[in-house]
């Protein structure tokens, strides 16, 4: 992977750590959320009872 590219994955997650539920947007029907960055996308789950995100898929096209 690129520098440039997992830069922005790197800062992509720390942000997503900060505020998951307001970065992505939630699919109720598969339980997990989506969001897109600059090269590609994440899909992404969360456990509330001990904030902890789990990353199930990061796409990255460059």
């Amino acid at each position: 992977m690129p520098h440039e590219v997992r830069t922005e994955v790197e800062t992509f997650v720390k942000r997503l750590k900060e505020n998951p539920k307001a970065r992505g947007t939630y699919n109720k029907r598969f339980d997990y959320y989506s969001a897109n960055f600059e090269y590609g996308f994440v899909h992404y789950a969360i456990v509330d009872q001990v904030l902890r995100v789990i990353m199930l898929r990061i796409t990255a096209v460059y």
